[in-house]
């Protein structure tokens, strides 16, 4: 998939890119209603809603833009980092922005990691200048048993390999610190979160445990004082699972799991 998607990048001739798994279907006039939007104000960034096909439901999921930015400030950036839906495929992209900086030695993908629209995405996020939202669900995302998303082996480690990476980037970039706060938030919610549930489905409890091992090692080792996060503020389920995640949480995720008919 990396590399399909950086040749391509590398021939395509138009001004906005857009990035459609082969699995997947879109509406028909997904692409020009989105570049319509995208010329009213030369936006950087046009987002769609999607729609999650299952076997037998279907799933919203609205994008993270709540409103057109014709200038994203860095509380802005901050909130596009918390709230994101991090794969390419729901968005277009200004081409001079894609090529603006090469975030891997390979091209703008990392080839050879699962998961890397997230490696891309979190990257890119701090050079976008504009965004705009088309409250539509053009992009129909198709969920099948052999997907990357329902297959767990040992590449599911890809998911912290990818987090280091993103982490390092802000670093060398010397921006770290105005990202600081939602990065850590979105480092343990990561591994607390999308890592262990992912692990959890494979139903082999020493694997788990030592997952759950890994994950919580590198949290604490990180970031020490995670608990502090102003992202964790509040009584909603969600933050007190990950600022109290424990061995006892990760128990009944697996159990969950386990007894899931999925």
């Amino acid at each position: 998939m990396s590399d399909a998607r950086n040749y391509g990048l590398s021939y395509a001739t138009g001004e906005y890119i857009s990035f459609i798994d082969g699995d997947d279907y879109v509406e028909n006039n997904m692409l020009d209603v989105m570049y319509n939007k995208a010329k009213e104000a030369d936006y950087d960034v046009v987002y769609c809603n999607v729609d999650i096909v299952y076997p037998n439901k279907n799933l919203s999921i609205q994008a993270e833009l709540e409103k057109d930015l014709n200038s994203l400030t860095l509380d802005d950036k901050n909130k596009l980092i918390l709230y994101c839906y991090p794969v390419v495929w729901n968005k277009i992209y200004k081409k001079s922005l894609l090529l603006k900086k090469k975030y891997e030695d390979d091209g703008l993908f990392k080839k050879g990691v699962w998961f890397e629209d997230v490696r891309m995405i979190y990257k890119l996020i701090p050079d976008i200048t504009s965004a705009a939202i088309v409250p539509d669900e053009f992009y129909h995302y198709i969920q099948r048993p052999n997907s990357i998303t329902h297959t767990y082996t040992c590449k599911l480690y890809d998911i912290l390999i990818n987090l280091e990476n993103i982490i390092e980037y802000y670093k060398v970039e010397e921006i770290y610190n105005d990202y600081k706060d939602v990065l850590e938030y979105i480092y343990m919610k990561y591994l607390y979160a999308t890592f262990i549930k992912r692990l959890a489905k494979y139903k082999d409890k020493d694997l788990f445990m030592k997952g759950f091992t890994q994950c919580t090692r590198k949290v604490k080792g990180n970031y020490p004082n995670f608990r502090k996060n102003k992202y964790l503020k509040g009584m909603l389920p969600k933050n007190l699972y990950l600022k109290y995640f424990n061995r006892f949480f990760a128990n009944l995720v697996f159990l969950r799991e386990k007894n899931s008919m999925n």
